[in-house]
């Protein structure tokens, strides 16, 4: 005997190349404050001393926008640590 499927079906025509998945991803870290990188490494398992220190070096090696202003992270160009 046969059964005739159930359920849904998913057809992907065409997907995003996984260079524009990187550019996303890089560009999505970029775009993160202070507070949700701290927040990232901490999530992974880092105490807090050691993320501060990770972000700290993220920040010195970044040009960071001063704190007056409102947009956020507009000047930075740190890299996203899995690329």
């Amino acid at each position: 005997e046969t059964e005739d499927p159930r359920g849904e079906y998913v057809l992907v025509i065409a997907g995003k190349s996984r260079e524009e998945k990187k550019r996303e991803q890089i560009a999505a870290w970029e775009d993160m404050s202070i507070e949700e990188h701290m927040a990232y490494y901490e999530k992974t398992g880092m105490d807090s001393k050691s993320a501060m220190k990770q972000v700290a070096r993220r920040a010195a090696t970044s040009p960071m926008p001063d704190a007056t202003s409102t947009t956020k992270n507009s000047n930075r160009t740190s890299k996203h640590p899995y690329v």
